[in-house]
């Protein structure tokens, strides 16, 4: 747990860090905002680059208050799910932060897509979150598998059968990140819905087993 933890703050500051470290290195002017084809269409400057760090600090700080009410196991798993999520954000920071010290101002000039990372994250996030999801009386991010009270037959099979439902979309996702190539339009709707269709599909497996 202590490792965890050490983990955890790590990711929570490190953006911070490496963007004041690279700070005096930025373009006086960066791309602010993207369009959906991803071509920058607001601009700002360089001083924009510690919003996404600052953000990265706020959403762990509230982390940890909701961490303060949970016992020990649920803490354990909810943890190593905040520093899959953390370290998603800090992904993302670094490719806004080489792509503003690039001078991009069109993302298809980066060597990936953002849309294409997105899909590799969010898969890697949902296989992680799948295979906790195996161990837990309730869903850490949907909160609809509310099984502690089902007899231990329904409540395993509930399990198993999200578990192996989310890691199946975890894998969907990274499949499209890395082996595909379309417009930012397609992956923005594609990605919307596989997102509903997890969360229906929690929904329905609840109902059907309960």
């Amino acid at each position: 747990m202590k490792a965890k933890k050490a983990i955890f703050y790590f990711l929570m500051f490190i953006p911070l860090l490496i963007t004041l470290i690279f700070y005096k290195y930025l373009p006086k002017i960066t791309a602010a905002h993207y369009n959906i084809e991803g071509v920058a269409d607001r601009y700002g400057s360089r001083m924009e680059s510690f919003i996404l760090p600052v953000v990265i600090i706020a959403f762990s700080c509230i982390l940890i208050l909701f961490n303060r009410k949970m016992d020990k196991t649920s803490l354990d798993h909810n943890i190593t799910l905040e520093i899959v999520s953390l370290l998603t954000f800090n992904i993302l920071c670094l490719y806004d932060l080489y792509g503003d010290l690039s001078g991009v101002f069109n993302l298809r000039a980066m060597p990936i897509q953002l849309f294409n990372l997105a899909y590799i994250l969010v898969g890697f996030a949902f296989i992680v979150d799948g295979n906790l999801l195996s161990k837990s009386n309730k869903h850490p991010i949907t909160g609809f598998i509310r099984v502690e009270t089902l007899p231990n037959g329904k409540r395993k099979k509930i399990q198993r059968v999200s578990s192996v439902f989310e890691i199946s979309i975890g894998i969907l996702f990274l499949v499209i990140g890395v082996f595909t190539k379309g417009s930012n339009m397609v992956y923005f709707f594609l990605f919307n819905g596989l997102c509903l269709f997890l969360l229906i599909g929690f929904i329905l497996i609840e109902g059907h087993y309960s």
